[in-house]
């Protein structure tokens, strides 16, 4: 989203060029070579782990990408999207370590969901617009991934760690969400009743 804001304010950029450099930070290589490295050197298990975990990597910014690109948001929503993402984040990032994961990320949704009425309603636009994509700093990409890593490390204390911080998160996601939607919902209910 970040590639797209300087046509917003009229400045000529190619933002295919922009994102290829930002995602050539990203991309597995060194994984690559020390995966071939070791299995060269006949340490199969480490050599294999490292190529998942490069193949795993590289997926995950394929189809981030490709996710980012095919919702094709409304360039006026850019920044509240932006906006949205950053509120997310913070509010997760500071409140997990005091409440954990289950309480941050409902927080997090909670807070988010209304913000995205709001902006909807002042940009006049239907929400999830704003909401899918703010979603994603959310999410617990990196639990999952290290969940499934130390199970094929065989590693189940860590594993167990991560898959119960991923179970919390997904969890305080959909709580936030349904919490909300009820409250939004009763609210509505009560303007309807005042009327009448």
């Amino acid at each position: 989203a970040l590639a797209f804001i300087p046509q917003k304010f009229g400045i000529s950029v190619h933002p295919d060029k922009i994102i290829i450099g930002t995602i050539m930070m990203l991309v597995p290589g060194l994984t690559v070579v020390n995966a071939i490295r070791d299995m060269m050197n006949s340490d199969l298990v480490a050599g294999i782990i490292e190529l998942a975990d490069a193949i795993m990597s590289a997926l995950g910014i394929a189809f981030g990408v490709a996710g980012a690109l095919m919702m094709k948001a409304p360039k006026n929503s850019l920044i509240n999207i932006i906006a949205g993402s950053t509120i997310t984040a913070s509010i997760e990032r500071l409140l997990t370590p005091i409440y954990g994961e289950l309480i941050s990320c409902m927080l997090a949704m909670l807070c988010l969901v209304f913000f995205c009425e709001l902006s909807a309603r002042i940009l006049q636009m239907p929400s999830t617009v704003i909401l899918m994509p703010s979603t994603i700093p959310l999410l617990p990409g990196s639990a999952i991934y290290y969940t499934m890593f130390y199970m094929i490390a065989s590693n189940n204390e860590l594993m167990l760690k991560y898959a119960k911080s991923t179970a919390f998160a997904g969890l305080g996601i959909a709580l936030g969400a349904i919490i909300s939607s009820m409250l939004l919902r009763f609210t509505t209910e009560l303007k309807n009743i005042r009327k009448q």
